[in-house]
């Protein structure tokens, strides 16, 4: 089994297995699509995979008893909200975070990022890339607001916006710690 890393640019590598894919899929169906989805429902699996990646490597972490669309977890008394999107390469720090504008009033004291690696050929997600993390308030100081169907100015593949939203670079976000975010 593959351990969890650190690289260079300060993204940890939360390896993924079978189970966790199995896990996040049986969630994502009990779930069901989100209001104001973007992806319909389709990002269900990978938001609870960057969820499961954040729980592997602060495992303090927890659940408030209600649910809430405000945040995921509390941790150290504080409030985080994991936004994950999913890839098929790794992670850059030139990458962007991203926003949907119907949603950018969520009570969290922190936004982490994360990126779940998908493999084409084994058919299942086999990594996490735990980017950064950032305040709500520096976020949207931050963010450039981009338009549904606008390309994104910083992608080489020229992605274009599935929606409106609010977007940050992964490289002016702080990075997480292997213990502690803030460490």
């Amino acid at each position: 089994m593959a351990k969890i890393r650190k690289n260079y640019t300060g993204i940890i590598h939360v390896p993924l297995t079978e189970e966790d894919n199995e896990l996040a899929f049986e969630h994502g169906v009990e779930v069901g699509q989100l209001n104001n989805s973007i992806t319909e429902g389709v990002g269900n699996l990978a938001g609870t995979l960057g969820e499961l990646a954040f729980l592997k490597i602060y495992q303090d972490a927890y659940r408030d008893k209600e649910v809430t669309f405000d945040y995921d977890f509390l941790l150290y008394g504080k409030k985080w909200e994991i936004k994950t999107k999913n890839r098929t390469v790794p992670a850059s720090l030139s990458f962007a975070a991203s926003i949907s504008d119907c949603n950018p009033e969520q009570e969290a004291d922190y936004y982490g990022f994360v990126s779940v690696i998908f493999n084409k050929k084994l058919d299942r997600f086999t990594g996490a890339e735990m980017i950064g993390y950032i305040t709500p308030e520096d976020y949207f100081e931050q963010a450039v607001f981009c338009k549904k169907g606008e390309t994104d100015p910083n992608s080489a593949i020229g992605w274009t916006f599935k929606g409106d939203c609010y977007n940050v670079l992964y490289r002016d976000m702080n990075r997480f710690g292997m213990s502690s975010p803030f460490i």
